[in-house]
């Protein structure tokens, strides 16, 4: 989806989603933002309204199809790209194999660098170790819309209508188990922390309060001192749909600070 602004010299924001969720979860920011930006929502291969595809479900191979969009939109120049949960990996990969010099800055929402805590990083995901994400694996093989009808209102502060979760478990559905459960051992594998002590570009980190990464803003400030950072109150996983006025607000400012 590409939302153009008529506004002359608007600003670029690329919006990516998470594990086998569909830029559909920003539509509320895209309604807000697209009058004063180019708004670019991405559904990642195999998600949303993309084409069928059960193969290349990596973070390198979305970092890859991510650059593809931008070549292929060659009049985006200079874009703010905002990653939430694994769309951050997302992020975090394209920079690793691109470099962050294309952006204007990168927003981090509610994802730590490392998913593992050790006793030297304490920011992992809380109970998250490499049995648990074999056990999460297994569990999306095994059955894998019982395992998202549990995850999903996980994600939230406020309790979900049944409607609302019916059409949230449908979206994540469009994505077979079997790349569900490899996409998520790759994410979870991942170790991003010398990625994001190279960026030079600015870096805003926000946090759930009331999520199982509701340090994550701290694991960006401890890795790129410049960062700024916010935590939403009232917020799991999805700040962006719970509290839509704040992030609004924290996005703009960000985004056009001197």
């Amino acid at each position: 989806m590409d939302c153009r602004s008529k506004r002359d010299g608007a600003k670029t924001l690329i919006l990516l989603h998470g594990w086998t969720m569909s830029r559909a979860y920003w539509s509320q920011q895209i309604d807000r933002l697209a009058g004063d930006y180019r708004v670019v929502a991405i559904d990642f291969r195999g998600h949303g309204a993309s084409s069928d595809c059960d193969y290349g479900h990596r973070t390198d191979r979305y970092a890859h199809d991510l650059n593809a969009v931008l070549d292929t939109l060659n009049d985006i120049h200079s874009p703010w790209i905002i990653g939430w949960s694994m769309g951050a990996s997302v992020l975090f990969s394209y920079i690793d194999l691109y470099t962050d010099a294309r952006l204007s800055g990168i927003v981090v929402v509610d994802q730590t660098p490392k998913l593992i805590s050790d006793d030297s990083w304490p920011f992992g995901i809380r109970g998250m170790s490499m049995e648990m994400i074999g056990k999460t694996a297994e569990a999306v093989l095994d059955d894998y819309e019982g395992f998202l009808r549990q995850f999903i209102p996980s994600m939230y502060f406020r309790d979900l209508s049944g409607a609302e979760l019916d059409q949230y478990v449908e979206i994540s559905l469009r994505v077979g188990e079997k790349s569900a459960a490899r996409l998520l051992t790759d994410h979870a594998l991942r170790d991003w922390r010398d990625v994001v002590k190279r960026l030079r570009v600015p870096i805003l980190g926000l946090s759930g309060r009331h999520y199982a990464a509701a340090n994550s803003h701290e694991a960006i400030k401890s890795l790129a001192p410049h960062a700024k950072t916010a935590v939403f109150e009232k917020s799991g996983h999805c700040c962006f749909i719970e509290q839509a006025d704040q992030f609004e607000k924290t996005l703009r400012d960000f985004v056009e600070a001197p």
